[in-house]
């Protein structure tokens, strides 16, 4: 069972590399531009 990690970041560039070194640690990662985003 792989771990699920909410990345909340405004700039997608850094969303991006955070997803791919989670991603490559064995992490699933669910994505959210703004705070309202991540809470919905």
């Amino acid at each position: 069972m792989a771990y699920r990690i909410l990345i909340v970041d405004d700039e997608a560039a850094l969303q991006n590399m955070v997803r791919e070194i989670l991603a490559q640690a064995g992490y699933e990662t669910v994505s959210a531009l703004t705070c309202t985003q991540a809470l919905d």
